[in-house]
């Protein structure tokens, strides 16, 4: 299911920004490879991304309805209940009776487009993103009141995005522009009033090394650019690119696989060091002094995986707390590009300690008043063996699906 519903990624066309070549990619792409002029562009906009659904008519009388597009894979937690589910949907982002629920299947079928902020009159949305997302997470707790209180809803999504709906105004109506199919709004509500220009902007990036002017090695899908001459890792999901501390695990194998490596300021729970985790786990009853020196690190894949290995991986590498040298060069490594960013990581950091604790009275209860913050990151890799079906890691002994990496990672 999660293989499946990450294949159908909405496609979009843009042209190059260097050599103005018609380009078409999909929405997750944060690089632009043109294949004329050979350049790699990062693509940098202020949240949230904004599309543009295909028209054929244009006129000074078009207005564009946002929506806003709830895809990733959200974790429901509660007292011995642990849900995952893949969420991909839409919802308008106006406060308007009248609009479709959803665009439907149109951003699957059709080729969209980045949104033109120099031509395309908008609605501006007045509502939220979260409280979208509190209507649909409700549809997926079953029980009482008290029990839907009692639950965590933690949401996992590589972006946010606006996919605008083109329409025509007339009168109290909105003819769409690609259908023709009327829609009556609701108690006269002149929506069409307060469409206007917007000030955001999309910018792109030639995909070069801020230190040294090398090109980064990147692919489609990459968050993070790597130079090979440097050997530095640079972050490419701010438009200031900087570089991120990176380590390696000593070991035998012929592919890394990248992990977050992430030191957090918790506050609800005591979870700074690893005697802290023993305890919360309750897996030993000594806690030596050690252990309670020792500085509590959690460790997430950094690439796309299915949710039930991505939870097993970073619970399997929190608890080993493996040993990382620092002094390796990353073009002697081959390795899989890093396609989850660190945010979602740290959202994954909650979500491990609800799975650790889900025998704990009132678990959900406590994820909801949890606040975690990064303090230090880094980007580890982890050499596996690679087979036809699998990737291995004998040390400790375990295995990653091949199938159950998205694909293009």
């Amino acid at each position: 299911m999660w293989r499946k519903a990450l294949e159908v990624e909405w496609q979009v066309t843009h042209n190059c920004p260097q050599c103005g070549a018609r380009l078409v990619f999909h929405e997750k792409d944060r690089i632009l490879k043109c294949d004329y002029c050979k350049v790699n562009s990062v693509i940098h906009y202020p949240d949230p991304m904004r599309y543009v659904l295909p028209y054929k008519f244009q006129g000074d009388d078009m207005i564009f309805v946002p929506y806003w597009r709830i895809n990733g894979t959200i974790f429901v937690i509660s007292q011995r209940n642990f849900i995952i589910r893949n969420l991909d949907t839409s919802r308008p982002a106006v406060d308007c009776i009248g609009l479709p629920l959803s665009l439907g299947f149109r951003p699957q079928a059709m080729t969209l487009s980045i949104h033109d902020t120099s031509l395309q009159r908008v609605l501006p949305h007045n509502i939220a993103f979260e409280r979208v997302f509190e209507q649909v997470s409700k549809t997926l707790i079953t029980g009482t009141e008290e029990k839907q209180k009692q639950a965590s809803c933690i949401f996992i999504s590589p972006m946010k995005s606006l996919i605008y709906q083109p329409f025509f105004r007339h009168g109290d109506s909105l003819i769409d522009a690609i259908t023709g199919s009327v829609i009556r709004l609701g108690n006269n509500q002149n929506i069409s009033s307060s469409a206007t220009l917007s000030n955001w902007d999309v910018g792109f990036e030639a995909c070069i090394c801020p230190k040294c002017g090398w090109d980064l090695s990147v692919s489609s899908v990459s968050l993070v650019g790597i130079c090979e001459n440097c050997n530095t890792v640079i972050d490419l999901t701010h438009r200031e690119l900087e570089s991120i501390d990176k380590g390696f695990v000593s070991g035998e194998g012929q592919l890394c696989l990248p992990f977050w490596r992430i030191r957090c300021d918790i506050k609800g729970i005591t979870l700074s060091s690893y005697g802290d985790l023993v305890r919360y786990l309750i897996i030993s009853k000594v806690v030596s002094p050690a252990m309670n020196q020792k500085i509590l690190y959690f460790w997430v894949p950094a690439f796309r995986v299915e949710p039930e290995a991505l939870l097993r991986l970073a619970k399997q590498f929190t608890i080993a707390q493996l040993e990382v040298e620092y002094d390796f060069e990353m073009k002697k490594l081959k390795y899989l590009p890093i396609t989850l960013n660190y945010e979602e990581a740290e959202g994954l950091v909650k979500v491990m300690i609800g799975s650790f604790g889900i025998n704990i009275p009132n678990i959900g209860s406590m994820l909801k008043n949890l606040e975690v913050q990064t303090t230090e990151k880094k980007l580890i890799f982890v050499p596996f063996f690679a087979t036809n079906s699998e990737f291995l890691y004998p040390p400790m002994n375990l295995s990653v699906l091949r199938t159950a990496i998205r694909p293009g990672a």
